[in-house]
């Protein structure tokens, strides 16, 4: 599946020389200030039965003070009808011109939400597909970076933005996961594969994307802190999905709403993690025919 590389050339706007007897009165007109950066924390992906499923909260939050203000938002969307967008990490946020109290939305799941749709109608190959979401994404961002650089913004408290692309490609006839990093210090991003599968089998592909301490200590950890909060319910999805059996789609989904549920109830308790997570949980399954939401 060819996927053009990133080019090191960024899409900066030019601006004109000013006189020094003016530069007084444009310093008043690109005064702006930024509201508290949003961020998104857990994506879940895993395979099983020849499908893929992949999973995201709705809750961004921002920073007020000690706390955090929690915003319902979709961040999942369909790009493809056999593919995914999913995103984690800082996600923009909106400025405001200071003299004029004028609005300008810079949150990436805005933006996020339009690609998809315009990439979702599209008869493009997914691949082709793929080269104009990432132009797209990193054109964005950049545009992002300068706002905040015209709010004089402390970049160094921007976490980066991952950007996963998850999905089915019938040329070839592989499930695969893509992982696009932006940074403050590189806004053209980094491109990686997460994984590539074809083979039929039911196991060895789980992935959680964003805060992922707490979720890979309890899947993964035997020491007794963890292995005591594990449920009925999770440990009926865990030992299924390693015994590498089949799942229903009821069963997916009932494993992946458990991990979700735990993650909010124990991971600022037990890790690093913040857990600011939140219903509806979104729920997605990519066959080898198409992505439909399952809850």
């Amino acid at each position: 599946m060819p996927v053009r590389a990133l080019t090191t050339k960024q899409d900066v706007p030019r601006y004109s020389v000013i006189k020094p007897k003016l530069f007084l009165i444009m310093a008043v007109l690109f005064v702006f200030s930024a509201f508290a950066p949003l961020k998104a924390s857990l994506a879940i992906f895993f395979y099983n039965n020849d499908a893929l499923f992949v999973g995201e909260d709705s809750m961004v939050a921002h920073p007020q003070g000690t706390n955090y203000e929690k915003i319902v938002q979709t961040k999942i969307f369909r790009m493809d009808k056999q593919g995914v967008v999913t995103m984690t990490g800082y996600l923009g946020t909106i400025f405001t011109h200071l003299p004029t109290g004028k609005q300008i939305d810079e949150r990436l799941f805005v933006k996020s939400e339009s690609i998809c749709k315009l990439l979702d109608s599209s008869p493009a190959p997914i691949s082709d597909k793929l080269n104009s979401a990432l132009e797209e994404y990193r054109r964005e961002y950049q545009r992002l970076m300068e706002w905040n650089e015209r709010a004089e913004t402390d970049l160094a408290t921007l976490d980066g933005t991952r950007i996963c692309f998850i999905a089915y490609e019938p040329t070839n006839g592989v499930f695969f996961g893509l992982s696009y990093l932006l940074s403050p210090t590189n806004r053209i991003g980094v491109l990686e594969k997460m994984f590539e599968r074809a083979s039929n089998n039911n196991g060895g592909l789980l992935f959680f994307q964003g805060e992922d301490s707490f979720l890979s200590a309890l899947v993964r950890s035997s020491e007794t802190n963890f292995t005591s909060l594990r449920t009925e319910k999770f440990n009926n999805f865990l030992n299924r999905y390693n015994a590498r059996q089949p799942l229903t789609d009821e069963q997916a989904v009932d494993g992946m709403l458990e991990m979700f549920r735990l993650q909010a109830k124990y991971a600022s308790k037990m890790s690093t993690d913040k857990g600011l997570i939140g219903e509806p949980y979104i729920i997605y399954k990519i066959n080898r025919q198409e992505a439909n939401r399952l809850h």
